[in-house]
């Protein structure tokens, strides 16, 4: 029993109240702003979501939204994380510059204010942006284009540059049963147990009819099944125990 919320384009955020069945749905539009990605957080007890446009919303339930924006800057979210303590961190593109960079904002009063990091690596300048952001084993990681992974563990005071071994863009990042995962394209999965050193994982590529293999977009650890699930292109599915 709980609730669960998914977001997307045009700010339609979808819910439901019995996660287990998820039999009944909550469809709401926010805002017109694009969410890429919603997380729940323990201690201020409600849900985060962020998006396009420097957007960020906060519900108590799922189905209520409050916009809690910043103003005066061009970001754009692309993932959001918790460590369940109280910290919360965004990851991203700042507009502001161009060429555009990486960005993360961290919050630590239950996202109603943000601040930048006192130091922010120069490496946020050689790449366009975040994709995904994710905690455990009391590290923040975000993952980008161009294979770039940083970590932070001082809750996002400071980031480091991790090794991904890789050079394609990166997706997302989720943390479960002691590893993060990462995938992105041609059936990319990277795996990590310290979150700063990532290396390839076995996968059986999935090759469309026109000979492409698969980008894979979205990762998530299944703790009672204790199952990694990928989702990918034209609704492909990958598992791994």
């Amino acid at each position: 029993m709980g609730s669960t919320s998914l977001v997307g384009r045009g700010g339609a955020i979808v819910s439901t109240i019995n996660a287990d069945s998820a039999t009944s749905f909550n469809t709401t539009t926010v805002t017109e702003k694009t969410l890429q990605d919603v997380i729940y957080d323990g201690p201020s007890s409600q849900w985060v979501a962020a998006g396009g446009f420097s957007t960020i919303m906060t519900s108590p339930d799922g189905r209520n939204w409050t916009p809690r924006s910043l103003t005066g800057v061009d970001d754009g979210y692309g993932g959001i994380g918790t460590n369940g303590s109280g910290v919360i961190v965004v990851a991203g593109t700042d507009f502001n510059f161009r060429p555009t960079r990486a960005l993360v904002r961290v919050s630590t009063d239950g996202a109603q204010t943000w601040s930048l990091p006192a130091g922010i690596p120069a490496g946020f300048a050689g790449f366009t942006g975040f994709n995904s952001i994710a905690y455990g084993n009391g590290h923040f990681v975000a993952v980008g284009n161009g294979g770039n992974i940083y970590y932070s563990t001082n809750n996002g005071a400071s980031w480091t540059a991790g090794v991904s071994n890789t050079t394609v863009n990166l997706f997302h990042v989720a943390y479960g049963n002691g590893n993060f995962v990462a995938v992105g394209p041609n059936c990319t999965v990277l795996s990590s147990a310290n979150g700063e050193t990532f290396t390839a994982a076995t996968t059986v590529p999935i090759v469309t009819t026109s000979g492409f293999t698969i980008s894979l977009i979205g990762v998530s650890y299944l703790p009672v099944s204790q199952t990694w699930v990928v989702v990918g292109a034209n609704g492909n599915l990958l598992t791994a125990t």
